[in-house]
């Protein structure tokens, strides 16, 4: 995943440097695929840390544990901050396609 935001970031730089870039549609339709793979992966995750099943008929204790550990962690800022930058990698390819 590194590698194509990374591959996106140098095409974007070619294209203000040099006003063209060197990748062809099909390489622009295969990073966008990825990254909409990718930001579906968060977004499961994410509606993942919902209470879990078990935690409904549990101690409030366990739930509270539950909470704080997921509050700790800090899961859904991170999720909304992994959600944004694909937002962004999104709108640099839809450049890159618009562009050819």
């Amino acid at each position: 995943m590194k590698l194509a935001i990374s591959y996106a970031l140098a095409q974007s730089t070619k294209l203000s440097v040099n006003g063209s870039v060197d990748i062809s549609s099909t390489e622009i339709a295969k990073l966008i695929g990825k990254v909409f793979l990718q930001k579906s992966a968060v977004n499961l995750l994410s509606s993942c840390l919902d209470v879990p099943e078990f935690l409904w008929h549990s101690p409030d204790s366990f739930q509270t544990l539950y909470n704080r550990v997921i509050e700790y962690l800090e899961l859904p800022a991170r999720a909304e901050l992994l959600n944004s930058r694909f937002s962004v990698l999104q709108e640099m390819l839809d450049m890159l396609r618009d562009h050819q």
